[in-house]
């Protein structure tokens, strides 16, 4: 009672078992993740679920491009791929108003910036201590690969922040239009700081559950409780400690 894919072909007329058909409860979750959306966002939620396949778009439009055109850079089609997508996201999801373009500019600003910084580190170390033999099974420069994983990585904790602090910001200013200047970015400070930690620590969980398969692999195979972190967490940890360097910018 197994549901399979078939490849059928007509000509000798047989088919031909592909794979096991697994995809019964990834379906079903997706279908329970887009009603939930819709229902408590409603016209939000379908701006959302516009924006995340947009977004898919543009990541794969990016991979497709550089697997066609080798010679043309992946780190420059992800940068490409990265601004249009926050643009567009932060169109549909917030409409056009000043706080979209502030957040726009910082969204990029924190991104770009913390890129540039790990590029600069990198630099003046040699790369040493970032382990690219995990990398291994690639043809592809492992360092391109790596910066190309850390822009689009760091664009969604970065995005995050920059929006959650701006709608802050709107809303404190739509409530009381005499406020200060001074304690109205006192407040914006004080946001940004109660969310700071807690954005950080998502994307070290979120970029180490990753590998958390592999190193129970290494472990199980008798391997040092220190060679198993440095030989799975090492890109896992430089990618979150980047992308905490943006969210903090």
């Amino acid at each position: 009672h197994n549901k399979v894919l078939l490849h059928i072909n007509k000509h000798p007329n047989d088919a031909t078992i592909i794979e096991k058909k697994r995809d019964t409860l990834v379906v079903a979750i997706t279908g329970i993740f887009l009603l939930i959306v819709l229902w408590v966002g409603r016209k939000v939620g379908i701006q959302s679920i516009l924006s995340l396949i947009i977004n898919s778009g543009a990541i794969l439009g990016a991979i497709a491009i550089h697997n066609a055109v080798p010679s043309v850079s992946l780190f420059w089609l992800m940068s490409l791929a990265v601004i249009l997508a926050t643009v567009i996201t932060l169109l549909l999801v917030t409409g056009w108003h000043w706080r979209t373009l502030i957040t726009v500019i910082s969204t990029l600003f924190g991104t770009f910036i913390c890129v540039g910084i790990a590029e600069l580190v990198i630099q003046a170390t040699g790369g040493s201590g970032i382990k690219y033999e995990t990398m291994d099974l690639l043809t592809l420069p492992p360092k391109e690969v790596f910066m190309a994983s850390v822009i689009v990585g760091t664009l969604g904790a970065v995005m995050d922040v920059a929006i959650t602090i701006a709608s802050g910001m709107y809303e404190i200013k739509e409530r009381t239009p005499a406020i200060d200047l001074k304690r109205w970015a006192l407040a914006g400070r004080h946001i940004g700081q109660d969310i700071m930690g807690t954005m950080t620590n998502i994307l070290l969980f979120s970029y180490l559950a990753g590998s958390l398969p592999m190193m129970l692999i290494y472990l199980r195979n008798a391997n040092t409780i220190t060679y198993t972190i440095s030989m799975n967490w090492s890109l896992e940890i430089a990618r979150a400690l980047i992308g905490g360097i943006g969210i903090v910018l």
